[in-house]
């Protein structure tokens, strides 16, 4: 029994739609971060705080954003977040930079992203290494709020108290979430 005939024609286009459909249905190459994560979304919630953050922006923030490569852990998400905040306010300025040169990842100490590092009037000295998800979201958008002076970083006693110390401190911060 050849494929001539009715039945001939109805298994060439199942073939036909068979073919299609595999072919619609399957991956793009390029880019394997889009391809294997799923969308960014933000909560009602992390929206609200957010837009309430932004809003008190009264001067200009920069943030260096440093990668190791866009098909990193947590890269999609942070360039989505740093997105969404450079389009609430024309306040936020992000710099995507690589961490190809080794005299980088010595100076920020890691060898992978994404880190976070907020620029503003006053030098702070802070930086975020990862995703500022959940409880780690709020103080990083206070970060944004001190590098411009709007917010105090430390209480006064803080401040005498580290004054009154005979050597420099590295204080390192280590928040996660519940």
């Amino acid at each position: 029994m050849g494929m001539n005939g009715k039945n001939g024609r109805f298994i060439w286009a199942f073939l036909a739609l068979l073919l299609f459909t595999v072919l619609s249905c399957s991956k793009p190459s390029g880019d394997t971060e889009s391809r294997r994560s799923k969308p960014v979304r933000f909560g009602q919630k992390e929206r609200l705080l957010l837009r309430e953050k932004t809003a008190m922006l009264d001067t200009t923030v920069n943030i260096k954003f440093f990668r190791r490569s866009a098909e990193e852990k947590h890269y999609a998400k942070t360039r989505a977040l740093l997105d969404l905040l450079s389009t609430m306010t024309s306040r936020i300025k992000v710099q995507e930079l690589g961490l190809s040169d080794p005299g980088d990842r010595q100076k920020l100490e890691t060898d992978h992203g994404p880190v976070l590092i907020p620029e503003g009037e006053i030098p702070i000295g802070i930086s975020y290494y990862g995703f500022p998800n959940k409880m780690e979201l709020e103080p990083f958008l206070d970060s944004l709020l001190i590098a411009t002076g709007q917010m105090k970083p430390l209480a006064d006693t803080t401040v005498s108290y580290l004054k009154s110390l005979d050597a420099d401190v590295n204080i390192r911060v280590f928040v996660t979430p519940l």
